[in-house]
Formats: C-alpha cells, structure tokens, sequence
C-alpha cells in the first residue's frame, strides 16, 4: 500500500492527474453518466438552479414542457389547451392515463392544489401566477386556470418544473431525499449515494407524452474542472457547466463533444437604486464606461455576445465604452464615493469579470473601485438585505419571452433587490400584457436602462460537453436537458 501511495504521489508532483471518484462504485456499464453540482434542492418552494430544475423535471411531470430546439411548449401532462377570446381563461385537458409512482391517478385537483400551494407559500416563482384570479376544476381531468388579466406566456410558465401537482402537503424535511420523493414523471430514482451520485431508471408506471430511454446516473462533481478530468478519463460521459475558459481551450484542441450556442440570459450587475442608493448619474456613467467588446474579447475568451440590453438579441450598435458622455455626467456630481463590488468567491471566473470592471473604472474615471469576493450564502444574504453598492448577477429566462426579464425589475419583484421603483416601467408591463405590445416592451426596457439600477455586461452561451454517440443533450438556448431523453446512440 505504501509503495502505491509513494507512486502516485510522484505522479501528481508530475502534474499527472489521477481520476478518483469517491464513494459507491460507478453506474453499470452502459448507463450514461453526467456530471452536475450537487443536488442544492428540489423543494419545489426553493428551487431555482438549473440543475435542481432539471432533476425536477425527470421526476414529475408538468403540464407542459418546452421543446428545447422550438422553443415552444408541447403537451405533457396536458395533453392540450385552449384560451378563450380575451385569453384570460385557459382549459387544460389532462391525460387520464396519469399516475402517481405509487400507482394512484393524478388529478385535476392535484394540479391546483400544487398553484395554490405556491401561491401561498411563496416560492421563488410565485410572481409568475401573481395573474391568476381562480382555478376550477369540473372534473378529474379538467383544469381551468381564470387570469385577471391576459399572460400570452402561461403555457410557457407552468413548463417550469417547479410547477408540479401536489400529491400530498408534503411534511417538513420532505424533499431532503430524492429517493423519498413521489414522483409523476418518466424517472425514479433509482439509487441515491448523497454527495457523490443519483442514479435514475424509467418510472415504470409513468405513460405520458416523453416516456425514459434508459436509465441514467448523475455524478455529483462540485467543481467544473473536476468534471472536466473525469470526462476525458472516460469516468462521465457528459458534462452541463462550462465556465468559458475551459469552453475555449476544448474548442482550440479540438476536443469531440463540445456542443456551443447563444444561451437566454444575461451577466449583470444589479446597483443599489433606492432612497438611498446610488446618484442615477453615477450609475449611468458606470455603465456607458463598460468596454463590453473587450471585455468578453479578453476575459471572457469571445464565448460571450455583449450586452446592450437586458432581453438577450445581438447588439445593433458597437458595445464599446462611452468614456466622453461617462465623465461629463460624473461631471455633474460632488466627489462620487468610494464603490465595492459584491462578487461570489466560488466562480473565479465571475471575479476576474468584477475585477476587471474595478480596474478599468479606476484607470478611465478615477473612480475608487474595490472588488469584495464573498462565500455564495453570504454574497446573497447581503445582495437580498441591500447591503452592496454593485452585486453581480446573471439573470436566466425561465421561458421564451421576454417577460421573464423584464418582470423581474417591476417595483417590488423579488429578482428586483436593487431597491428601483419605477410606476411607468410598471405601467408599460402591465400595456404589454394586456396588448400584447412589442412597443410597450421595448419602452419598458429602455426605460430601466435608462434609469441604470442595472448594467448588462454579455449574454450567455449555452456550453455542453457531451460524448459523441450520447443522443439527448444539445445546446438550445433555455439549456433544456431532459434526463428521459439521454441515451447512447448508434455511434457510441
């Protein structure tokens, strides 16, 4: 044993990486194996990583699900829908076929009981259902969803996985194990090592519209370079966090699998906006000062498209910087004070982002700009408490509208947290919803860049690394992964 450990010793002081996984065994050959960060919860309640979402949406089925190359929603557990006229009254027909893992139907009832319950209890998503005014169920089957004004979106909406029915009030700790949960959806689990992996089979009492092609195991891998390793030692067959710079050293070598597109979201900063908060003057001349086209040329490694807007589309003018109208606004002002920028310490890539920022602010308006890593809890504790002056954020659509973008800024939205208040922005929203206008929606927006309690940096990219002949993962831009639909092709 000693002569092992003296061994591989040598082997790591000669940077030769040893692929360990702790824990149980690996999955059974021919089981394809992910690497994702560990579960962080799937408390419909709580919910809100990517990665959380996506075991959700394995484990229960919604009423709908959005098809990740249109983009639209498709029937899931409705089989379909209608709208009335003024399309504040959605029907929604349930397939009948529908059980619960414990073999019991899910019912019309369910469905509501589960939009009451987030209603209530105040979920993350619950601003999305602010709309609803009633829910009627004339049958088993039968779900009528009453808005007390229009939402074009809402088929979208309740595609999110959070928006599950409700079998039972789950109990306190409920959601801890994945293994307890009762599920509607085309996985169970199977098996579940905590902290190191999850491995799902095809539910087999599940008949909806994207039945499982197999079973598939989630290996639990905090750090994206890990995975990284574990993938090119044959160890995970895909992984679905990318940071840009491991992105761009694959896409120079070469490396099979690598799968790029245009992602639905946006890095920004959210500043501080309320009474008091930040002069609108200054917050505006922080923003026209960011070089965008360096920074995601340089830093960000050109994975990234600039951002002069907060909906994510290409840029229709240059996103360099505007130093001349930056400094005569800062002009305008007494001696700007000292600024600290709130960053998470567990992305390094996020900081060196908030750290070229300050540096840049520094050199091109004499500003003094000072960058503050933070462990993820606290960086949020204070962001929600209003404790910053700037606080990165990266805001992802959770359906193809851009709704879901500009929502999040009305006065009191809980993705606000910048403390911004604006009736007119609001006014233009609740327009746009209830005419469905593209005018009012692009007012509404230039109207929150204008005010500036926000700075769009780039859009996302959506980065997958997925080994060739593994079919079910593409890159879309909501980054859509469907568990039940991964499975090893006919090139493996």
């Amino acid at each position: 044993m000693l002569r092992i450990l003296l061994f591989a010793l040598l082997l790591l002081a000669g940077g030769v990486f040893l692929p360990i996984v702790w824990g149980p065994g690996r999955a059974p050959p021919g089981v394809p194996v992910i690497a994702v960060p560990p579960v962080g919860s799937l408390d419909p309640l709580e919910a809100s990583r990517t990665d959380d979402l996506r075991l959700l949406g394995a484990l229960f089925e919604p009423l709908t699900r959005i098809d990740p190359q249109s983009q639209r929603p498709v029937p899931a557990l409705a089989r379909d829908w209608t709208i009335n006229t003024d399309g504040r009254t959605w029907t929604f027909h349930l397939d009948p076929q529908a059980r619960w893992r414990d073999g019991t139907p899910v019912t019309a009832g369910q469905m509501a009981d589960g939009l009451t319950w987030h209603r209530k209890k105040g979920s993350a998503f619950s601003d999305l259902l602010a709309a609803i005014a009633g829910l009627d169920t004339p049958d088993s089957h039968t779900l009528v969803v009453h808005l007390a004004k229009p939402q074009p979106a809402l088929a979208a909406i309740l595609a999110l996985p959070v928006f599950i029915p409700l079998h039972h009030e789950p109990a306190a700790g409920a959601w801890a194990d994945p293994a307890m949960i009762q599920g509607n959806g085309p996985l169970e689990v199977a098996a579940h090592h905590p902290r190191h992996r999850l491995d799902l089979r095809p539910a087999p009492g599940y008949g909806g519209a994207q039945p499982a092609r197999g079973p598939v195991s989630l290996l639990l891998v905090e750090d994206p370079g890990t995975a990284l390793r574990l993938y090119l030692d044959h160890q995970v067959d895909a992984v679905l966090t990318l940071p840009p710079d491991i992105a761009q050293d694959l896409q120079r070598q070469g490396t099979p699998g690598l799968s790029m597109g245009p992602g639905w979201g946006t890095e920004l900063y959210r500043l501080r906006a309320g009474a008091d908060g930040l002069d609108p003057r200054l917050r505006r001349a922080l923003s026209l000062a960011v070089d965008r086209e360096a920074l995601c040329r340089d830093v960000l490694h050109g994975l990234n498209q600039p951002a002069l807007h907060l909906v994510p589309r290409p840029a229709a003018a240059t996103a360099g910087a505007d130093l001349t109208g930056a400094r005569k606004l800062l002009a305008e002002l007494p001696a700007p004070p000292s600024l600290a920028i709130l960053v998470s310490a567990a992305r390094p890539e996020r900081v060196r982002v908030a750290e070229y920022l300050a540096d840049r602010w520094r050199r091109d308006l004499g500003l003094d700009v000072q960058v503050e890593s933070a462990p993820a809890a606290e960086a949020r504790s204070r962001e929600n408490r209003g404790k910053f002056d700037l606080s990165r954020g990266n805001l992802v659509g959770d359906y193809p509208d851009p709704r879901t973008f500009l929502d999040a800024f009305r006065s009191g939205a809980g993705m606000n947290r910048t403390g911004w208040a604006d009736a007119g922005y609001d006014q233009l929203l609740d327009e746009a919803a209830t005419t469905a206008s593209e005018t009012a929606l692009v007012a509404a927006e230039d109207r929150l860049l204008a005010a500036a309690p926000i700075i769009p940096i780039h859009h996302n990219s959506c980065l997958f690394l997925v080994r060739p002949g593994l079919v079910g993962i593409t890159s879309n831009p909501l980054e859509i992964v469907g568990y039940a639909g991964v499975a090893w092709g006919e090139s493996k």
